[in-house]
């Protein structure tokens, strides 16, 4: 479902990937929160997430940002 996401994106972009008829808030909330304990994601804002790099280090990140 992470693949279905833009770079950054809300709660409720993840529930329209998940198709939310079929799933409460309290799970779409539940998947968000996981993804950024497995470092898949990041918070950036209340209820907004930016997805993380896989492979780069932070400082390759970080550089890559502030260009």
């Amino acid at each position: 479902m992470l693949d279905r996401l833009p770079g950054r994106f809300t709660i409720g972009d993840i529930a329209k990937a998940a198709d939310a008829g079929r799933k409460s808030s309290g799970y779409i909330r539940q998947v968000a929160v996981r993804w950024a304990k497995q470092k898949k994601t990041k918070r950036v804002g209340r209820g907004k997430y930016q997805k993380v790099e896989q492979g780069k280090s932070r400082a390759a990140a970080a550089s890559q940002r502030n260009k």
